[in-house]
């Protein structure tokens, strides 16, 4: 999050498709101001995120396997989850429990 420049919103709401690894690059989509911007992928972080990115994809094939994976909120994240919940307002991001 630092080296690229994100917000804490910004990171919350990336998906694996927001990352291009050939091109270094990460883009956000609804960022401050509902636009769209392409940030610098810090070289240092691509292979933990490689390493994420497989394992998650492997949970949710399990997940996809056992019936379940499947999001019932069609525009919820997790990210306007706790960012909605009573008392929210502005924390630091350490102070949220997931």
């Amino acid at each position: 999050m630092f080296g690229s420049g994100l917000r804490l919103m910004e990171c919350l709401n990336l998906r694996a498709k927001d990352f291009d690894f050939d091109q270094g690059t990460i883009t956000v989509h609804d960022g401050k101001g509902n636009k769209h911007r392409v940030v610098p992928l810090p070289r240092a972080l691509e292979p933990t995120l490689h390493t994420y990115l497989a394992s998650a994809n492997e949970k949710h094939l399990q997940d996809l396997a056992v019936g379940c994976g499947r999001c019932s909120h069609a525009q919820g994240t997790a990210a306007q989850i706790i960012m909605n919940r009573p008392g929210a307002g502005a924390q630091s991001p350490l102070d949220f429990d997931l």
